[in-house]
């Protein structure tokens, strides 16, 4: 991937012409959002689309909610802090577990997780500035949202398993609410939505005031003068 504050695309396209030659004839893939910029390089290389990533959903400071809108049926939204208290810590651990969350080590994944690990893992994401928000129901959590700083974006994840809608809604508000107390300069709000996340979160983004800014596309590009097979 090239450096993320690179913006000219001539330079961009003579990188990838030669990252292509010397990968050899199976060429190169990379993948970038639906901008002019990635457009015009993808013409100058005559790269090829294989297929969409992500659908990216984005919105600037001024159309984040200016309050935290009140969740139905007793839903619940926790600022998560280390160290986690040790009843919500459990109560995190098997929402982990119950929405088949991948904890990969090495070359083995499992959907199991132990609390010490979890503990771990939300001590170390809140060393590193990380914000993240939790959605809890019916003494189960069922939703947690994490936002991390990327250039001058806040890139925002979102995991659910059954929560209501008007929840959901109040958990991102409330993370985004964070945001300019701990980062004032970031410039816009990013989620990356996979396919089968959109039917389920598009809504819920759009009530943050998040408009839908295009797919991310995985492109691949041959050395020139290379049969394409």
């Amino acid at each position: 991937m090239p450096s993320h504050d690179l913006h000219d695309a001539e330079i961009l396209a003579r990188l990838f012409r030669l990252a292509a030659v010397e990968a050899g004839s199976e060429g190169i893939n990379w993948h970038s959002r639906k901008t002019a910029l990635n457009q015009q390089v993808v013409e100058m290389t005559g790269a090829t689309a294989l297929r969409d990533l992500f659908r990216t959903w984005q919105a600037s400071p001024k159309r984040w909610p200016a309050a935290i809108a009140k969740p139905e049926d007793g839903a619940i939204v926790h600022a998560v802090y280390a160290p986690l208290p040790e009843d919500l810590l459990t109560k995190f651990v098997n929402f982990l577990t119950r929405a088949g969350i991948s904890n990969c080590s090495g070359e083995t994944c499992t959907t199991t997780w132990e609390a010490d690990a979890v503990a771990q893992r939300i001590a170390d994401w809140d060393e590193n500035g990380l914000l993240m928000q939790m959605l809890e129901r019916d003494d189960l959590v069922v939703a947690e949202a994490y936002a991390f700083v990327w250039s001058d974006e806040m890139m925002i994840h979102i995991t659910e398993h059954h929560a209501p809608s008007s929840g959901l809604i109040a958990l991102v508000a409330a993370l985004l609410q964070r945001i300019p107390a701990a980062y004032p300069d970031i410039r816009v709000a990013t989620v990356e939505l996979q396919e089968d996340e959109r039917a389920r979160l598009e809504p819920v983004l759009a009530s943050c005031g998040f408009e839908d800014k295009g797919p991310r596309t995985l492109f691949h590009l041959r050395p020139e003068g290379t049969p394409v097979l």
